[in-house]
């Protein structure tokens, strides 16, 4: 996790807070004292209360459906899901909002994504 939230706090910069669940690599010491070494806050939602995080929920639902979608196309079974785990984002981040009038991608990088899709 550490190594991941680096890699992200290099391209995007130190956020603020992280926000997250109460999964155990998430409240381990080693992750607390990174973060606050690094001068980030943390908050949790309560347990057992997914509505706490009812967007990433939400979200998550539209990730494993496109999964879903892309195994199925290429006959592969479920737990094959990683192998076109980046090909379902790629999807998802390139489809239009009709409320902002941009893509997922055009509005975190503004600019468009070239796509052969």
């Amino acid at each position: 996790v550490i190594k991941h939230l680096l890699s992200l706090f290099h391209m995007f910069g130190t956020p603020a807070f992280v926000h997250s669940d109460r999964g155990s690599s998430l409240i381990s010491q080693e992750l607390k004292t990174f973060l606050t070494a690094n001068g980030v806050a943390t908050s949790r939602t309560t347990p057992y209360n997914p509505q706490g995080n009812g967007q990433t929920e939400r979200y998550n639902g539209i990730i494993w459906k496109t999964v879903q979608l892309a195994l199925q196309n290429r006959k592969m079974k479920p737990t094959q899901w990683q192998f076109v785990l980046d090909e379902a984002l790629h999807c998802i981040r390139s489809l239009l909002c009709t409320s902002t009038n941009a893509t997922p991608h055009e509005r975190m990088f503004v600019h468009q994504r070239r796509s052969h899709y």
